[in-house]
């Protein structure tokens, strides 16, 4: 499991920006699971690798609770950017937000 603890790092001027792009959609029951096997895979990796990260999940309408699990460990990890439809729109146009608001060199 991810320790909160050792946060990743924010993009510095020496490494690479890889940009993770998430679609989500009523995804409640498993996103808790998914983000902590994310955040845990990609700090594994950021430790043997001259790279940084960051995650720009956008929701696409949900009806429910997924936007507030969002919100809250994007509170907790600087790496996060959320982003949020009112309505569901499909998981292209989640997709295009996020590449739209994506800083990395790597997607």
């Amino acid at each position: 499991m991810y320790n909160h603890d050792e946060s990743l790092r924010v993009s510095s001027d020496a490494n690479l920006l890889c940009s993770v792009c998430i679609p989500v959609y009523n995804e409640e029951d498993c996103l808790p699971i998914f983000l902590e096997n994310l955040l845990g895979a990609l700090a594994s990796y950021q430790k043997t690798k001259c790279i940084d990260f960051e995650i720009i999940a956008v929701d696409d309408g949900s009806s429910d609770g997924s936007l507030e699990i969002l919100k809250h460990y994007s509170d907790r990890n600087n790496i996060f950017k959320v982003f949020a439809f009112e309505q569901n729109t499909g998981h292209q146009a989640a997709i295009l937000c996020g590449l739209n608001h994506a800083e990395g060199l790597l997607l």
